[in-house]
């Protein structure tokens, strides 16, 4: 049931997404990357925004969460994040599958009283363990090449 509430919603904000003139199929390279850098700004200051109705200042008195405010900006938020999914060529499976993956090494890292640091390169700073990380403590840090881009500038 979950899994097609998430098929309706990727669909959905597809066709929106089409309506402003987004087809991530057609997309270019280029197009894409200032895509995902201007839908991550967004979504970085729905989360700014989303801090402003809570009272979470300790030298402030106020300790109060406006629930109604604070639920719309969390879903500016999924709006975004939706559309960062949509231009990783996400489906629902992936999201599924990557949420379990994360899920399963974040639960090990509480066992092995993770620190957030020893696992990680000195240079630039991911965790050895993450996808795409070539650094390894035997290796010490490697550049990160470009990965093939999946469609031309």
């Amino acid at each position: 049931m979950a899994r097609d509430k998430l098929n309706q919603i990727l669909d959905m904000q597809r066709n929106y997404q089409l309506r402003l003139g987004h087809d991530f199929e057609k997309m270019t390279l280029r197009r894409r990357i200032a895509y995902i850098l201007e839908m991550s700004y967004a979504l970085n200051d729905e989360v700014h925004e989303s801090t402003k109705e809570v009272g979470w200042k300790s030298w402030a008195k106020s300790k109060h969460i406006n629930e109604e405010a604070y639920r719309s900006e969390l879903i500016d938020c999924f709006f975004f994040l939706l559309n960062l999914m949509l231009a990783a060529n996400m489906t629902p499976m992936d999201i599924f599958r990557g949420y379990k993956a994360k899920l399963a090494k974040n639960l090990q890292r509480i066992k092995d009283r993770y620190d957030g640091v020893s696992t990680k390169c000195k240079v630039c700073k991911r965790d050895y363990n993450d996808a795409g990380v070539e650094c390894s403590p035997a290796r010490g840090h490697v550049s990160s090449t470009p990965r093939k881009a999946s469609r031309a500038a």
